[in-house]
């Protein structure tokens, strides 16, 4: 039972090919999403389900070990709510073709339950993790799912003092806030009429596909229906053959991808880039930042965005107006200042962006963030810490490395040491995956080959090994859909274009450095078109 893949019409995709699709929002279907989906009623009858195709793909992705969800790497919350969601869905129809199955999954969330049980406390979890588990474990017990709920029941003790709001009332939905994205979590506390203000053109709600599924389903269980919403989720199971995405990442996708070609340093790639730079800017809204699919906007997108434009001398946007609100006066946070768990990547997303006006000591929002991010975002070795949004190390040292290496060299070289002595044998980076893994390695090769270039001839050697553990591996997109999924949402997923993207430049900035070639740093159009198979 192997997970389905994005299928593009070419996965071997030249880079100009690529650089084209930025912005289309292209996300790892989850089984989480999808299985909120699938519970989905048809629209003329309760008694079936509105979304078989839904079904199906769980039915065709639970693992020979019983669970749902990726397993490199391997993280017990992860699978958890992938696996309650799934066996939720299966069990809510309990068709006899779905017994088995199901008998599986609850003997694979009894071992799941003994991993979360050894979790450290300090482990970073998903999106409205506190809230979701209680109300999958609430859910499973209505759909008489068998499990030893006395385990699940302890794992709830850590989170009861979460608190959601007691009432939601027609004034909680009239403006975009932060448990939108996660409407799930309310249950049936929700008036369906209450909806209809989050429903935008395009039909997600919040900008997550889970979000807008429970609405439909609250929709047609009150006998109502919403074709704006109906008719997105249909796009998202015609789009990933049955499943669901974790979210729409289209500013994300562009910004995210655009930035990782400019750190190629390649004056040929950068004339390929001038049209989704548009692109990018045409999904700024004035005097509030980057959003589309929802209107919440965001420091760590708008960050990104900004210094991408910024390099395409498009100065029309007033960085102080949009970043500075998220600054609490001691760090930003990503969508407002009420956040408890600070991200260290929006952090120097924020810093590498206003720090560029010159001397941080003179802008007190950088000079504190930075304070910040050496206390709480840096080990006692000199490593940067995994991330809110990313579970691997090697991301917040790419996002650390650009936003402070005009800034604080010293302790940029320290963690530029302290990163080649994890390099692998087979000349890539990576780790909780099993090995190394192609996005891992991307984001060390960018930032190597720029410490190459301006100042670290001694690199040569690393660099030379991370390029022919590059040439040997497969970076088309459809076999970035199944690379680890190391970004954190609701769950784990991937963003296929964006790790092509960061392959693809890393192995330019590669070619930039010309490593035992006297012509390797000459990039050439026709180079473009098999850099990335």
């Amino acid at each position: 039972m192997s997970e389905n893949t994005l299928c593009l019409n070419n996965s071997s995709l030249s880079i100009e090919n690529l650089i084209s699709q930025l912005g289309s929002g292209y996300c790892s279907p989850v089984p989480y999403d999808t299985a909120v989906l699938a519970t989905v009623p048809d629209s003329a009858s309760r008694c079936k389900p509105g979304f078989p195709a839904a079904l199906e793909w769980l039915r065709k992705n639970q693992t020979n070990f019983g669970y749902w969800g990726s397993s490199k790497p391997f993280i017990p919350w992860n699978l958890a709510i992938n696996t309650l969601s799934a066996s939720i869905a299966l069990k809510t129809w309990n068709f006899e073709e779905d017994h088995d199955r199901l008998a599986q999954a609850e003997v694979a969330l009894h071992f799941i339950s003994e991993f979360l049980q050894v979790s450290p406390p300090t482990t970073v979890v998903g999106v409205a993790f506190e809230y979701i588990l209680p109300l999958l474990i609430q859910e499973a017990k209505l759909v008489l799912l068998n499990l030893d709920y006395s385990i699940w029941e302890l794992h709830l003790e850590k989170f009861s003092g979460a608190k959601l709001p007691s009432k939601l009332t027609a004034e909680s939905f009239q403006k975009p806030q932060k448990l939108h994205h996660s409407l799930e979590i309310f249950g049936r506390s929700v008036n369906p009429e209450f909806l209809e203000p989050l429903v935008g053109t395009h039909g997600c709600i919040g900008g997550s596909p889970a979000a807008s599924a429970f609405a439909l389903r609250l929709i047609r269980t009150s006998q109502r229906e919403n074709k704006i919403i109906s008719d997105y989720m249909e796009s998202e199971v015609q789009r990933y053959n049955g499943g669901c995405g974790n979210v729409f990442p289209n500013i994300f996708e562009l910004a995210w991808s655009l930035e990782a070609f400019l750190r190629a340093d390649s004056q040929t790639l950068r004339e390929h880039l001038e049209v989704s730079v548009k692109k990018l800017h045409q999904m700024c809204v004035p005097l509030c930042g980057f959003s589309t699919t929802f209107q919440l906007y965001d420091s760590d997108d708008s960050s990104v965005a900004l210094g991408v434009l910024e390099e395409f001398n498009q100065k029309d946007l007033d960085d102080e107006k949009f970043l500075l609100p998220y600054f609490n006066g001691t760090y930003v946070t990503t969508f407002g200042k009420n956040e408890e768990l600070p991200s260290i990547s929006t952090n120097l997303h924020f810093v590498g962006r206003l720090g560029k006006w010159g001397d941080p000591a003179g802008h007190e929002a950088v000079q504190k963030s930075i304070e910040w991010l050496i206390e709480n975002g840096i080990d006692g070795n000199g490593n940067w810490k995994q991330d809110k949004w990313h579970l691997s190390k090697f991301y917040t040292f790419y996002c650390g490395y650009f936003a402070l290496v005009d800034l604080r060299k010293s302790l940029v070289d320290i963690t530029v040491q302290n990163i080649l002595k994890e390099q692998n044998e087979d000349g890539g980076w990576g780790k909780a995956a099993g090995g190394s893994t192609l996005e891992e390695t991307a984001y060390v090769v960018l930032c190597l080959a720029h410490a190459y270039r301006t100042r670290m001839p001694a690199l040569e050697t690393a660099l030379l090994l991370a390029r022919d553990y590059m040439n040997t591996q497969c970076a088309c997109v459809a076999c970035s859909m199944n690379h680890a999924k190391f970004w954190i949402g609701k769950v784990l997923y991937t963003v296929p274009l964006v790790i092509a993207s960061f392959v693809a430049a890393a192995k330019i900035a590669i070619k930039q450095c010309n490593l035992n070639d006297a012509n390797a740093n000459v990039i050439k159009s026709s180079d473009l078109i098999a850099i990335v198979k």
